[in-house]
């Protein structure tokens, strides 16, 4: 029965143990927010990226409520119904590399977001500690993506006028919907 004791306790500490340390390596913060990204949960992606140490309160709210309108504005639409596409569990998230600097307070991660229909695409996601030393994602911030329906034309030869002139307007749009909801969470 003693031993039986000490094995159900030692498999307990081996559990919480594992449980602990595997939540906050550098390819587990990118696969869970990335994935969360991909079912439409932008608060959790966001909460995943790097803000300055110097914002905190509201400020450091009112930037993460410009990032998620951001992302939210960028959201693809379901054609037929006009509705946003918020799920979409058919793509997945596989990390493929990690990587730490010598002090483990950087790191590098490669991951492979594929699915069904799609092409598979491969991204590089560097990460730095926080104060608290927990991961958190860099350059992920006001999503790129908006940009690249300007910086190329239809033929690949240059600007898209119409282009940055609709990508200009959307700004625009993110910049006042996410000034409201920070000024809502300011008076709240």
């Amino acid at each position: 029965m003693k031993k039986l004791t000490s094995i159900i306790a030692l498999v307990a500490i081996t559990m919480f143990a594992v449980s602990c340390g595997s939540g906050n390596d550098p390819g587990s913060v990118v696969e869970k927010a990335f994935n969360a990204k991909l079912d439409g949960d932008f608060n959790t992606f966001v909460d995943a990226c790097y803000f300055a140490d110097s914002l905190q309160g509201e400020e450091l709210e009112a930037a993460k409520q410009f990032e998620i309108g951001c992302l939210e504005k960028d959201m693809p639409t379901d054609e037929s119904t006009g509705e946003d596409s918020k799920s979409n569990t058919s793509k997945k998230v596989k990390v493929l590399k990690q990587e730490l600097n010598s002090d483990e307070t950087e790191a590098t991660v490669v991951i492979e977001i594929s699915g069904e229909g799609i092409e598979s695409a491969t991204e590089t996601i560097k990460l730095k500690k926080d104060k608290e030393g927990k991961w958190k994602m860099l350059d992920q911030l006001f999503d790129n993506s908006i940009f690249g329906r300007a910086i190329s034309a239809p033929s690949g030869e240059g600007l898209d006028l119409e282009a940055l002139k609709e990508v200009k307007e959307e700004i625009t749009n993110v910049i006042d919907e996410a000034y409201d909801k920070a000024e809502d969470v300011a008076n709240n």
